[in-house]
């Protein structure tokens, strides 16, 4: 009579992009920090955490396959939550992908996906980073916890 329960977990996309070669270790962290909470919390919860990186699909450091960034712009256009790391400078790639992210969220009315952008600590010379991120007003975490665009 009654049908059968959907107990079907919703994926919350999650994109992480970074210079490649720069914060690989920080990746790789997050990385394995998302994996832990889907371990501890996938049996408990309706949703199972999948992680898109600006480097997956890339044996590379750099991305040199054909089509490759435009997966990983489709990863970006997918995504509920955007996480961005910057450093001294945006790379090419990166500002790209900021950009596709950045687009979708206004398109949105400032609702999807979530924007987070962290600052590498004690950067001196990102005032041309900080000067491109700070009119689009999404979430800001500063390693060194300036308060410039805060």
């Amino acid at each position: 009579m009654f049908g059968k329960v959907d107990t079907m977990k919703k994926d919350i996309k999650i994109f992480l992009g970074s210079s490649i070669v720069e914060f690989k270790e920080l990746r790789n962290s997050l990385s394995s920090f998302i994996a832990d909470l889907n371990s501890r919390f996938e049996s408990k919860y309706d949703f199972v955490l999948k992680l898109f990186r600006c480097d997956d699909g890339s044996q590379n450091p750099y991305i040199t396959e054909e089509g490759t960034q435009c997966d990983i712009d489709k990863n970006v256009v997918d995504s509920d939550i955007c996480l961005f790391i910057f450093g001294d400078k945006i790379g090419e790639y990166t500002k790209g992908e900021f950009d596709l992210a950045f687009e979708k969220f206004s398109a949105s009315g400032n609702k999807n996906p979530k924007i987070a952008v962290y600052f590498k600590k004690n950067v001196n010379s990102n005032d041309d980073v900080i000067n491109y991120i700070k009119p689009k007003k999404v979430i800001c975490n500063y390693g060194n916890h300036d308060a410039r665009l805060g």
